[in-house]
């Protein structure tokens, strides 16, 4: 049985490259007997290997492939870098958990009936009593490329395969449709709810999930879950302008925002802003995965025709590779996903067509922080010649054919809505939703709402 590293992306160890140094973690050499004391618990392998891989900001991550009596398993471990476990001494240990593992299964078993192409989930525990001394998620591992290392490499061809395995997976978003607005959590949250697999070949419980409305602190537990875009809009802006107002003693920056915000949402209603748009775009409630960017999206190059008998000659396999394409193996990067109405889950993927990361040339506002609602909305116009000639057969390639499968949905759906979705009245309520949905807490937040104020001012003679 092995533990050794079977080599890593970045394998430097200097203080500035690792968590260890970054985030005051057990040293990896350390750590992987755990992890592997773990693997052990989980099932009977004959041999576990563990790779080191560089985690994101809130987990630490550890690729683990198990050599079973009759097959292999590659999976992945992701650890929470700062685990949420209610401090109840060393008594309450045991009863102890941290409820976002919880979601994260919930999520990830929701998506699996769902069919969303999300990785499957192996086993869990959302307690610290596990050999790692902390909760953990154990995933499939895909074999498929991140987007953003690839894309830019591919040809024309493979791009359009790729603008279509994105178009099916946004409209599949569509389909999954919820009674109500907010996060996706699991039904129950509490230390009953059985929190592991403690076997690998053992049945992992069911757990239910359910929408938990949106909420504007830690502090206040009203929920606020309306499938309407107007009503959800407003009232989380009342809702922060109100806790705002009791909380700050004379006036500042940040109770001035909330004023104008709340101001700058009844003008769009008095414009007919939500009246002017489709009821099937302002109401109801749909899948949203908030940081759909290419590197969390795994592609991969798959079939499309069954082969039996294998291939003998040259010109067979180059009949095989004649139907290879490109695909969506596994989205990645579920936490926190959200129930939204359709309009506020709108952004165009702009990167299908405008993968260049050369900022000199591509005139960013200042505080464009990977949110295309910050773009111009003409960015992106024939007049512009931002894009050459096969960049805007991307966009157009996309365009129609996210317009004729949403056709199947809703029949009234057609090109003039999706641009008033995504370039018009819909990228106005989106700027004033995030500021709604996720609140403000720093400085870049106030420059936001600034340039929000000011370009608003400038548009809004249009739609009076």
């Amino acid at each position: 049985m092995s533990s050794g590293s079977t080599g890593q992306s970045s394998s430097s160890s200097t203080p500035n490259s690792t968590s260890t140094y970054e985030y005051s973690h057990e040293p990896y050499d350390t750590f992987k007997a755990k992890v592997l004391s773990l693997t052990q618990s989980l099932s009977s392998t004959q041999e576990i290997d563990l790779q080191r891989a560089r985690g994101g900001s809130y987990n630490r991550v550890v690729i683990a492939r198990l050599t079973l009596a009759s097959s292999c398993l590659a999976g992945i471990f992701r650890i929470p870098r700062f685990p949420d476990i209610p401090d109840a001494g060393e008594e309450g240990r045991t009863g102890a958990i941290d409820v976002n593992i919880l979601d994260q299964a919930a999520i990830l078993q929701f998506l699996a009936k769902k069919l969303i192409p999300a990785p499957r989930l192996i086993a869990f525990d959302a307690s610290p009593n596990s050999a790692i001394e902390s909760p953990y998620i154990f995933q499939e591992f895909s074999g498929g490329s991140a987007l953003d290392l690839v894309y830019g490499s591919m040809s024309h061809g493979e791009k359009i395969e790729i603008v279509d395995a994105l178009t099916d997976f946004l409209v599949r978003m569509e389909h999954v449709q919820f009674p109500a607005c907010g996060l996706l959590v699991a039904e129950s949250r509490s230390s009953s709810t059985m929190t592991k697999a403690s076997r690998l070949d053992d049945t992992l419980q069911d757990l239910t999930s359910a929408v938990k409305g949106f909420t504007i602190s830690t502090e206040d537990d009203s929920t606020y879950s309306s499938c309407s875009t107007k009503a959800l809009i407003g009232q989380l802006l009342a809702a922060r302008k109100e806790e705002d107002e009791t909380e700050s003693r004379k006036p500042n920056k940040v109770s001035s925002m909330w004023s104008g915000l709340c101001d700058m949402f009844d003008h769009m209603c008095s414009l007919g802003f939500f009246s002017s748009l489709n009821q099937f775009s302002v109401d109801g409630s749909i899948l949203y995965h908030w940081d759909l960017e290419p590197r969390n999206i795994l592609v991969k190059q798959a079939s499309t025709k069954d082969h039996n008998a294998s291939i003998q000659h040259a010109e067979e396999r180059h009949e095989e590779l004649a139907t290879m394409s490109w695909t969506i193996d596994r989205v990645i990067d579920w936490d926190r996903v959200q129930a939204v109405p359709p309009l506020l889950a709108r952004k165009p993927p702009v990167w299908l067509w405008d993968f260049s990361e050369d900022d000199e040339h591509s005139s960013l506002p200042s505080i464009y922080d990977g949110d295309v609602d910050l773009l111009s909305a003409s960015r992106y116009d024939r007049d512009e010649g931002r894009l050459d000639t096969q960049s805007q057969l991307l966009r157009t390639h996309f365009e129609e054919g996210f317009i004729r499968q949403m056709q199947k949905l809703y029949p009234e759906y057609n090109a003039e809505i999706y641009r008033e979705e995504t370039y018009g009245r819909g990228r106005w309520l989106r700027r004033l939703a995030r500021f709604a949905i996720h609140g403000a807490s720093d400085n870049q937040d106030v420059k936001r709402y600034t340039a929000l104020e000011r370009e608003w001012c400038t548009v809004r003679s249009q739609y009076e």
